[in-house]
């Protein structure tokens, strides 16, 4: 026969266990609640930046974060929102924020690199577009940022590499020739700088309606203007005779060759 204190007990356990369970029971829906409250918010933050209005969509960020701080990627999408009403200061500081929370995420690097990259700050740009392309080697947007700030840090060879890869991946994209060009110009190299302008240019005049198509000479675009003088400049640098003909290019690992037939 079961003694009146062990009964009590038995009774007294039952009803703590009936107690927690509720308890975990609450918690949970407390946490579903939770959750689709922050869904719901990060539904209205992207509707908002969708419409570019940063204000808004700022508001429904923190929101966000007032229920999940510790979320990497709310993070850095306030710091994108920030970063949109010019208040670059702020947005660094949620991409550091990020960056504490989850290290292996590269969103925040990279946003914070070419933050960096557009304020001037190219040596301080540097290492958190390194660790970006640690993690995300084939990021294409990160590399070119990266190339930039190795160039305006005067990190020549580092540069140099880094366009390598660049053109490897695009040899036709005429920003990363363009990029090389003035890395060549800033080391008074200019031979080579005009080789990386003159090709720069001949690709973006292909992309132009009013070219070849319709009989009129490369060399006529008006909106080549501001370059063709650059390259003019450079060319009376080299002494050489100035020439503007189309020419095909052929990126070789250190430098470029270049064809130039005739073209009427």
């Amino acid at each position: 026969m079961i003694s009146p204190k062990l009964n009590k007990f038995v009774a007294a356990s039952a009803l703590l266990f009936l107690v927690s369970v509720g308890l975990c029971a609450q918690s949970t829906s407390d946490d579903n609640q939770r959750l689709q409250k922050v869904r719901a918010l990060y539904e209205a933050a992207q509707r908002f930046e969708h419409a570019s209005n940063w204000v808004e969509a700022e508001k429904a960020w923190r929101a966000a974060l007032d229920l999940a701080a510790r979320d990497a990627r709310a993070w850095t999408n306030l710091g994108v929102v920030l970063n949109r009403q010019s208040r670059s200061s702020e947005a660094i500081e949620a991409w550091n924020r990020a960056i504490a929370i989850d290290p292996k995420l590269a969103g925040p690097y990279f946003n914070l690199g070419l933050t960096l990259v557009k304020t001037g700050d190219y040596t301080g740009a540097i290492p958190p577009l390194q660790r970006t392309l640690s993690i995300e080697p084939r990021n294409e947007g990160a590399r070119r940022a990266l190339a930039l700030a190795l160039v305006g840090s005067e990190r020549f060879q580092e540069a140099t590499r880094e366009i390598a890869q660049l053109l490897a991946q695009s040899p036709r994209d005429a920003g990363v020739l363009e990029l090389a060009a003035q890395s060549f110009v800033r080391q008074d190299r200019y031979a080579e700088a005009v080789l990386y302008y003159e090709g720069g240019w001949i690709l973006r005049a292909r992309q132009v309606t009013c070219g070849r198509s319709t009989g009129m000479p490369w060399t006529g675009l008006l909106v080549h203007q501001k370059q063709l003088r650059l390259i003019a400049k450079l060319w009376n640098s080299t002494r050489r005779p100035r020439c503007f003909a189309t020419a095909s290019v052929i990126f070789t690992g250190s430098s470029i060759v270049t064809t130039t037939p005739n073209v009427n």
